[in-house]
């Protein structure tokens, strides 16, 4: 089996102003699938994302995880299918939102072809986040639910409010997705240098989704999602084939 490959990536990071904010126009491919991964730092409670496009499509929030203290840190995973691509934007308003202090929020979107559209593309998730105020100096692994497809992705996103003012460990330290990943976005030092965030995938057989050590003093929240093969997971694309040369092959039979 063939993993899905991503086609593109839209960024929006550290926007300013006023909501919603917008993508650049990108055009996905046919037959795909948007996953759009949010994280954000805000005052009070994490704000709520609120996505839009331009393209007629409807985005399903898949999981959210919010730390809900302090200059709360949340993270989002939502995700669109696309049966024919046209140029399009994507749009994010948040709820509650400071813009002012540095509160800052971060925006992926990704586009996956070779996804499975008979059984889902969308598989399993997990999230997990550190609900009290308290130092945190260590490495995540969070537990997905049970174990991928071989050929699917895992989509990881991780929000950290760091209070890094100094360059020595731990303040200072990097936040980074796990081996083997490749980050969308990573944001260190952002928001008055306290903002610690990254978006990343892994292709595999994954139980976890994994962040390497960082600091953070006021919180975090992470999730991870697993995006399925054509074919793959439940072997839907598989089966749709099978059931296709069977009732060839009965047709064939008939006709002679």
């Amino acid at each position: 089996m063939v993993a899905p490959v991503r086609t593109l990536t839209q960024t929006i990071i550290f926007p300013t102003g006023s909501m919603p904010v917008a993508t650049a126009s990108f055009t996905p491919a046919n037959n795909s699938i948007l996953v759009l991964t949010y994280a954000s730092i805000n005052d009070g409670s994490g704000a709520t994302a609120t996505i839009t496009n331009t393209g007629g499509l409807t985005f399903t929030r898949v999981i959210r995880s919010d730390c809900g203290v302090g200059d709360s840190t949340a993270v989002e995973v939502w995700w669109a299918q696309v049966t024919t691509g046209a140029a399009m934007t994507v749009s994010v308003s948040t709820t509650t939102f400071n813009f002012g202090a540095g509160y800052c929020f971060s925006v992926a979107v990704t586009c996956w072809t070779g996804i499975d559209l008979v059984g889902g593309p969308i598989g399993l998730s997990g999230s997990e986040n550190l609900a009290t105020p308290a130092s945190w100096n260590a490495a995540i692994s969070q537990t997905l639910g049970g174990t991928t497809a071989s050929d699917s992705i895992v989509m990881e996103v991780l929000s950290a409010d760091g209070r890094d003012f100094s360059t020595s460990a731990p303040n200072g330290m990097d936040i980074q997705a796990g081996a083997g990943y490749t980050e969308t976005i990573r944001v260190t030092g952002g928001g008055g240098d306290w903002m610690r965030m990254t978006h990343a995938f892994k292709s595999g057989a994954l139980s976890t989704y994994d962040f390497v050590s960082w600091h953070d003093n006021y919180g975090h929240a992470s999730a991870g999602i697993e995006i399925k093969a054509a074919g793959g997971g439940g072997g839907g694309g598989a089966i749709a084939a099978k059931k296709f040369m069977v009732s060839q092959a009965v047709k064939r039979a008939t006709y002679w």
